[in-house]
């Protein structure tokens, strides 16, 4: 009923918009978490001229609400302008996964038996503005079992993709998760995501770092960097009840000119103990238990 309700409004909203003296019919839709999954469902609907998505999910059931929304529209003569359908996993390559399964995954502190709240079955997408190709970045499980970042590569407006890329060179025992992705002005791919590839199993720390790994408008690997100064523990990280350690949704990569501007969160060494899980019900954590940070890269 919630999703219905919204649809409703929403509806209501786009047909005063388009009926205004000051609209010119040409109307977008912009959502986050909940709010993603309307944007990412309406952009199949041919209603809207662009549709802006951040880490939205939604079930196929769900979708059955944006098609009949679709039909109607289509029946006014609109088209959709979506390539990615109606549900965001869908946007995910089908071509061959090499040593992957495709299944998606979450990054665990295996010695603790915690996971961590990260970017899951939320891909992240961006576009060549030059060339037009798009570029797609997503977690899922390997041979392993453990999580792995990897990223693909249309030329077509998403019709069909590229075999996926395992981003970390570090190879399948290290998990690495979290990712975002965007293009620079001469067409160098950059692919932002944290990994494990510092932490000695045993310490009291589960060392994390943040890296950009960059490619060539082929996905060929052209090396990367590393952002963080030195690794963070991710034990210190806020705990969100059963879901596990949070590094917050506050990680994204985006360019200047030929540069790279990426945000990131890591946590602070504080010492405290992790409690997991945590007691039942709401409380403020007063510790300053970790910052955003920002760097920018030229490659």
């Amino acid at each position: 009923m919630v999703w219905r309700k919204g649809f409703e409004d929403l509806e209501a909203t786009w047909t005063w918009l388009c009926n205004t003296g000051d609209c010119t019919g040409r109307v977008g839709v912009i959502g986050f978490c909940m709010g993603g999954g309307y944007a990412l469902m309406l952009a199949s609907t041919g209603g809207y001229r662009a549709s802006s998505v951040n880490y939205g999910m939604v079930d196929n059931a769900d979708s059955i609400l944006a098609t009949r929304l679709s039909d109607r529209r289509q029946l006014r003569g609109q088209r959709s302008i979506s390539t990615l359908g109606p549900r965001c996993t869908q946007a995910r390559p089908d071509g061959p996964r090499g040593g992957s399964t495709g299944i998606p995954a979450s990054a665990f502190d295996l010695e603790l038996g915690i996971p961590v709240r990260d970017a899951s079955q939320i891909p992240d997408i961006a576009v060549d503005h030059a060339g037009g190709a798009l570029y797609l970045t997503w977690q899922q499980q390997n041979s392993q079992e453990l999580v792995e970042v990897v990223v693909s590569r249309s030329t077509d407006g998403g019709f069909t993709w590229s075999a996926p890329i395992r981003v970390s060179q570090e190879g399948e025992t290290v998990q690495s998760f979290l990712p975002a992705v965007s293009v620079n002005d001469n067409g160098t791919v950059g692919v932002l995501y944290y990994d494990f590839r510092n932490d000695v199993p045993g310490n009291t720390e589960l060392s994390t770092d943040v890296h950009l790994a960059l490619f060539d408008a082929e996905l060929t690997p052209q090396g990367e960097r590393t952002l963080t100064s030195e690794s963070f523990d991710m034990r210190q990280m806020v705990i969100t009840g059963s879901r596990g350690y949070f590094p917050g949704d506050y990680v994204g990569l985006d360019t200047a000119g030929d540069d790279f501007a990426a945000a990131f969160t890591v946590a602070n060494d504080l010492g405290l103990p992790v409690e997991f899980p945590q007691p039942p019900g709401l409380f403020v954590d007063g510790n300053n238990r970790q910052d955003i940070v920002f760097a920018r890269e030229t490659p």
